[in-house]
């Protein structure tokens, strides 16, 4: 049966809105790895909406990763445009809507299955901001202060390059993609 949240639907719907939006913009903290990452979902959510027939959401999510791609050659380390954070937050709220729309698209009985999809998807902005919101939160620091401890900088203070770090995450996006698929 399809999943009701009764009451919380609109609170949990604003919160994923918010969350996932802000997750991708705390994930452009490198070159190329915010529309990179957001290239990768866009195909997942291609791939979801092409088992569903769901033409509406082929035409966004192929855009976007089009889109994504295009700005990539000039993004990419060294970068010569950068997305700031207007960028990186409409990235952020094209996927959590996109996403909404194969979570609210599918039949009834894969409606759990969708739901993890879209987080599976997802995971890599949602790990990285949520370790860090709790990570701060532990440490009795304001959960909304910024620090230099995301995994893309653990990844560069293993000794991971600039580019090595971004395609080490662009991996696991690719894996967590195929995981939802």
């Amino acid at each position: 049966d399809p999943i009701s949240l009764g009451v919380f639907t609109v609170p949990v719907t604003l919160l994923w809105l918010v969350g996932v939006t802000n997750a991708v913009n705390l994930l452009d903290g490198l070159d190329g790895l915010a529309a990179g990452v957001a290239a990768i979902v866009s195909m997942t959510l291609f791939g979801v909406a092409l088992y569903h027939g769901d033409w509406p959401l082929l035409v966004a999510t192929i855009a976007l990763f089009f889109g994504c791609i295009g700005f990539l050659r000039y993004n990419f380390h060294p970068a010569t445009i950068f997305m700031g954070d207007t960028g990186s937050l409409f990235l952020g709220f094209l996927l959590a809507c996109l996403s909404l729309r194969v979570i609210q698209r599918t039949p009834g009985g894969d409606s759990l299955v969708s739901i993890l999809a879209a987080v599976v998807t997802l995971a890599v902005p949602i790990v990285d901001t949520s370790v860090a919101f709790f990570r701060r939160l532990n440490r009795g620091m304001h959960p909304l202060k910024p620090d230099k401890e995301h995994i893309h900088h653990r990844l560069m203070d293993l000794g991971l390059s600039h580019r090595q770090t971004v395609v080490v995450i662009y991996a696991v996006s690719l894996f967590n993609g195929l995981v939802a698929l």
